[in-house]
This record gives structure tokens, C-alpha cells and sequence, in this order.
């Protein structure tokens, strides 16, 4: 199930610049952390 969660949430995934810290973790970390928020986000997907 964590895998799923991992794959297909984007505050579980990994930042892609550092594949460490998970995005939820990133945003928390930052000095601007209230501030902060998701309005939207796109999914993109090579091949079929």
C-alpha cells in the first residue's frame, strides 16, 4: 500500500531534484512553510 501511496501522491513522492525528501516534507521544511499551499498540479506521462 505504501508503494501505491509512494507512486501516486504527490506529497509522497520524492522532490525530483534530490529523489530523498518527499514533497509533503519539503514544503514543511521551508522558512515560508505557512505560506505555502498546492493549488494544482499536472501529471505527465511518457508512452502509453
Amino acid at each position: 500500500m505504501n508503494k501505491f501511496y509512494k507512486e501516486n501522491c504527490l506529497l509522497q513522492q520524492v522532490f525530483v531534484k534530490d529523489n530523498k525528501t518527499p514533497i509533503d516534507k519539503l514544503l514543511a521544511s521551508s522558512p515560508a512553510a505557512s505560506n505555502l499551499r498546492i493549488v494544482s498540479f499536472h501529471r505527465l506521462q511518457l508512452g502509453q
